[in-house]
């Protein structure tokens, strides 16, 4: 009986120079991502993108300002990051409301302004790959990442 199993073979990442991962999103032009990288949200792009997205007939920009400068302050910063997945069925599976809504952030103040679905018409669905070398990315990920392949994740 052969007791070989794929999931007891080491992983080392370090024989590589980069990490493939993937980065869900709806951007309403994805030449700004194209030309700008994929960034970190902040208070003024942020306010911008709102302001694009949500406004309509029925939810002026004062209410939107109003809501979105109470939101803000609340929002925790782990959720102002850029996050990926170096799994892109992971990604499809878990995080796909960032293709149908985009951004964590503006899904939330859509909902508190009873506006969500309306995001559904803002964008494009999008899904980029990047190619992370491994030296920016910092030991404590790679291990992790090493283990949760190991683990057939």
């Amino acid at each position: 009986m052969n007791n070989d199993n794929s999931n007891d073979k080491e992983v080392d990442l370090y024989q590589f120079t980069h990490i493939r991962a993937y980065h869900a999103c709806r951007p309403l032009n994805i030449q700004n991502y194209l030309i700008n990288g994929i960034q970190t949200i902040n208070r003024a792009q942020a306010l911008r993108e709102a302001l694009l997205r949500i406004k309509s007939d029925y939810i002026d920009e004062k209410k939107i300002v109003q809501e979105f400068s109470k939101q803000w302050g609340d929002f925790a910063d782990i959720h102002k990051r850029v996050w990926m997945a170096v799994n892109k069925e992971v990604l499809l599976t878990y995080a796909g409301h960032y293709l149908i809504y985009g951004s964590e952030f503006i899904n939330e103040l859509a909902m508190k302004l009873g506006c969500r679905s309306s995001l559904k018409n803002a964008g494009i669905p999008t899904i980029f790959h990047c190619d992370i070398p491994l030296e920016d990315i910092s030991s404590s990920t790679v291990m992790e990442i090493e283990t949760l392949i190991m683990s057939g994740y």
